[in-house]
């Protein structure tokens, strides 16, 4: 299973109702060990955004790239939250300068063509696009409320609820904006017109090509291919023709730059010192979900110790050591 660990930490760090930063990201990476073992998962691997002081090259395109975003996590709570998941047994992935969606991206076609399974944890509609109509293809996992109550989105559940394919994804959001990631469309174009814009001529190259040729028509324009459009939406389109291209190349994962090289994929140990002397700003926090898990993979560990409670060093200034090591699975 691959876990996008930066939509897991937004999401439960603004989604649990605990004191903390800290005690709610560490209930999140539990819900996710809690599914993984009602799910026989063999292998869970946390996908890592880049720190923040190597920014993404889709920066370097687009420098308003996620501008704007009213919440951000303190770095602190970022620092401890990496932190906990390198102190249990379990791998993470990573790729300077890049983000999470292409290192999911990367290890997902991976996976596929060597047959295995493969399961994506994350609320992010961007994760659609790797779904495929085959019969190994991936699945994502969404969750409403943390729990471990899950939502599975595969090819199908896809069309059924947007109207384009997995694979039209990306130009879904290059053409309808996504505030999300600051990524901004046609001003007003509905989805349902943009997946029959998509669904008629099948590349944003075409869907450009086509709305190009737009003459005027009475009240209306006319496309060559015989499309009404109003004045005001072609204004809208004129506005904002030059950028569509570009949101095109900021939605797609793996971005066009990622090499194979760049990803690193690394296993972490499991820390039973560190975790059995945690404690989170003085908040008692249990966790017979990890001890669970960890039974689950038959880690040779006696579990009972994890009745301890738990609490969060100081991690102002941690760096997390695995930013240095050496990959250890070949894709």
């Amino acid at each position: 299973m691959l876990v996008d660990f930066s939509n897991l930490s937004y999401a439960s760090a603004f989604g649990f109702k605990n004191s903390t930063y800290e005690l709610n990201l560490t209930q999140g990476v539990l819900c996710v060990l809690q599914v993984s073992r009602r799910l026989h998962v063999d292998r869970l691997i946390f996908c890592l955004d880049t720190p923040r002081i190597q920014p993404s090259p889709r920066f370097s395109i687009y420098p308003e790239y996620k501008a704007g975003r009213a919440t951000h996590l303190p770095s602190e709570a970022v620092s401890f939250s990496m932190e906990f998941v390198s102190k249990l047994p379990v791998f993470v992935a990573f790729a300077p300068y890049f983000e999470a969606d292409d290192c999911i991206a990367f290890l997902t076609k991976a996976a596929m063509r060597s047959g295995s399974d493969v399961l994506i944890w994350s609320n992010d509609r961007d994760m659609f696009q790797f779904l495929t109509d085959k019969k190994a293809s991936p699945k994502v996992l969404q969750t409403k409320s943390l729990g471990s109550n899950v939502e599975y989105w595969d090819a199908s559940s896809v069309m059924e609820t947007f109207g384009v394919s997995p694979q039209n994804v990306p130009i879904m959001k290059a053409l309808c904006s996504d505030p999300s990631d600051n990524i901004k469309g046609i001003r007003g174009l509905r989805k349902d017109v943009a997946a029959s814009l998509i669904s008629y001529h099948g590349t944003l190259e075409n869907i450009l090509a086509d709305l190009d040729s737009a003459q005027p028509s009475g009240r209306h324009f006319l496309t060559r291919s015989g499309s009404k459009v109003t004045d005001a939406f072609y204004k809208n389109y004129l506005s904002s023709r030059d950028i569509l291209p570009i949101n095109l190349r900021l939605a797609t994962a793996p971005f066009d730059s990622l090499r194979e090289e760049d990803l690193q994929v690394v296993e972490c140990k499991l820390d039973s010192n560190y975790l059995n002397n945690l404690d989170i700003h003085g908040n008692i926090f249990s966790l017979p979900q990890y001890a669970d898990y960890l039974m689950s993979i038959k880690h040779p560990l006696d579990v009972s110790q994890f009745s301890a409670q738990f609490k969060a060093p100081d991690v102002s200034s941690f760096v997390p050591s695995y930013f240095n090591s050496d990959p250890i699975i070949p894709l």
